[in-house]
């Protein structure tokens, strides 16, 4: 559904479902459309202006409603997905005199403090260049938005023209003829020995003959070369390059598309209800030892789960799920590109709304005590289908890791106030045990102080170590 669809029409936005999954959608208008300006009641002299605009290109308009439905989105707290199709900010003086910078700058400040998922997707025959890129970069909130690209999209800061224009001038382009072509080869080493011949004057006919001869040779292999100059600018505005680089998270084809952030949208706002219960056990617990702490966990699920599973992997199949490895099974592969194989039917198959239309499937169940098909199949970080079955198969898991998440920051915190004041460690271990009211409760919280005091002047193991604990 369009909203805000009279205002600044190369944006078009507005809210639509992904398997269920309500979302708000950034698009771009790739045909040339125009700008009214009516006439100001006011002002008899005033006349209404009809002002062309470019498809593809933010204007300060334009640029100003992006930002104010990626803030409005954000209130609702929906995920976002931006449809990248931009070649850059119009740079005219009407638009630096209607503040097209400031319009920009608001785009980076919604996406630097959206709270939700962020997919910025360049479609088939997009392009994302200039400024366009910088305001919906990956690294202005690099937790929540990821960026992906269509195998026949590009991006870049310059088109490949320009780029050719910049670092691979004309000069440049002779230079190479000279050093590759062998009829230039020859004419140079012609003219190099008809210049000594006639001493170095360069005067005569024969010399302005080969010079000619030269010159037309140029002549005819500059559009060959400048051809192959900006395909080879081209070639590093590619997915592939992009990806290498470390600028988009993966190559996702088009067909692909709808089932790969289908999976992804369920995983990642999945996580982020588990993360919100861990910010909550440890504030301070750094984004990256989260992840590393859900992927120990699944990690360990898997190993313990191993031993359980079935030899017989036609079971997994029967139940729904794709054979193979682990990194196939939603098509994205450990290095982040998409696979021909790619689970099908993920974008319809969801149903269920609000985050949990991934256990429709009747496949999804399993038997009391055994191991889940995510985990027999092997959780990975880059198998989104299997990650968020696990995650919703693992409640208990996820509990228990968030109780040793608080214990560990709890205990860090008494160690660090011991260290500061020990008569105050001391006051208040006693203001505790006599806080509780249940006499019984206060003897068995003395016993295990006193249990742990020996073991720990013993030198032993403290009791109720965790091996998941993260470290501090």
């Amino acid at each position: 559904m369009e909203t805000l669809g009279g205002w600044a029409k190369t944006v078009v936005v507005g809210r639509a479902r992904l398997g269920g999954i309500p979302m708000g959608v950034v698009a771009v208008e790739t045909r040339a459309v125009a700008r009214t300006t009516p006439a100001d009641p006011a002002a008899p002299a005033t006349r209404e202006a009809v002002t062309a605009q470019a498809g593809g290109v933010w204007y300060p308009d334009s640029a100003a409603k992006t930002a104010q439905a990626i803030r409005d989105f954000d209130r609702e707290r929906l995920p976002l997905f931006i449809l990248a199709n931009w070649r850059g900010f119009s740079g005219g003086m009407r638009d630096m005199f209607d503040e097209v910078l400031k319009s920009g700058a608001q785009i980076v400040d919604a996406l630097r403090a959206y709270s939700s998922p962020v997919f910025v997707y360049i479609p088939p025959g997009g392009e994302l260049r200039g400024g366009a890129w910088v305001v919906v970069d990956t690294r202005i909130n690099a937790t929540q938005v990821e960026m992906y690209a269509d195998p026949t999209a590009r991006g870049g800061v310059l088109e490949p023209e320009g780029i050719v224009d910049v670092k691979y001038r004309k000069r440049a382009i002779v230079a190479t003829m000279h050093r590759l072509d062998p009829t230039l080869i020859k004419l140079d080493e012609s003219l190099a020995r008809t210049e000594r011949d006639e001493d170095g004057r360069g005067t005569g006919d024969a010399v302005r003959a080969i010079r000619d001869a030269i010159l037309a040779r140029e002549a005819t292999l500059l559009p060959v070369y400048r051809q192959v100059a900006t395909k080879f600018a081209d070639l590093h505005d590619t997915p592939g390059r992009m990806q290498a680089k470390g600028v988009i998270r993966g190559v996702v084809p088009w067909a692909q598309a709808r089932s790969f952030f289908y999976w992804r949208l369920q995983r990642r706002l999945a996580e982020s209800r588990v993360r919100s219960l861990i910010g909550k056990a440890d504030p301070a617990l750094p984004h990256a030892e989260v992840t590393a702490l859900l992927q120990r966990l699944a990690d360990r699920s898997h190993n313990e789960g191993a031993g359980l599973a079935s030899d017989d992997e036609a079971e997994l199949s029967d139940a729904g799920e794709p054979g193979g490895s682990a990194a196939d099974v939603n098509g994205f592969g450990a290095d982040g590109s998409t696979s021909g194989g790619g689970a099908g039917g993920g974008g319809g198959g969801g149903g269920g709304g609000g985050g949990s239309g991934g256990s429709g499937s009747g496949g999804n169940r399993h038997t009391a005590g055994a191991p889940s098909p995510a985990v027999r199949a092997g959780v990975s970080a880059t198998d989104d289908r299997l990650f968020f079955q696990w995650l919703e198969e693992s409640e208990a898991e996820v509990v228990e890791c968030v109780r040793q998440v608080r214990d560990a920051r709890i205990a860090a915190d008494v160690a660090r106030l011991a260290a500061e004041s020990v008569d105050g460690f001391l006051f208040g271990l006693q203001n505790a045990l006599e806080a509780l009211p249940d006499g019984r409760e206060r003897q068995k919280l003395a016993a295990d102080v006193q249990a742990r005091v020996a073991a720990a002047v013993g030198g032993g193991p403290p009791r109720g170590a965790s091996p998941t604990t993260p470290s501090k």
